[in-house]
């Protein structure tokens, strides 16, 4: 609502919006995460159509689960976390870091068809 007559006025302009793969299937996150991800991604569609005509491109991303030591069962009020040292913490998240530099392919941006 605010940054739109702004956005306006610039040659290019994108809004991405932060969403969840819980949006998108069930069994990602509770309910009410999951409606509220799912209305991101119906609210970022539909504003998308509007400010499409005013060169503001629109998009949410849904990314998965982040890996933090809450993800692997290691937050301090689970019973396994308690067991989880700063070093096995580091560790995974060692592995976490090498997966995603070796795994991960750069993303080419564009306007929807142009590549």
């Amino acid at each position: 609502k605010y940054a739109v007559p702004h956005l306006k006025k610039q040659p290019t302009a994108a809004i991405i919006n932060n969403s969840s793969v819980a949006g998108l299937k069930a069994g990602f996150g509770d309910v009410l995460y999951s409606a509220a991800k799912a209305a991101i991604d119906g609210y970022t569609r539909s504003a998308a159509m509007e400010l499409a005509r005013h060169g503001i491109r629109m998009n949410s991303i849904a990314p998965g689960a982040i890996a933090t030591p809450i993800f692997w069962g290691g937050s301090p009020g689970h019973a396994r976390g308690k067991k989880l040292t700063a070093e096995d913490n580091r560790k995974r998240q060692e592995k976490v870091e090498a997966n995603i530099v070796n795994n991960v392919v750069p993303l080419r941006i564009g306007r929807s068809g142009t590549g």
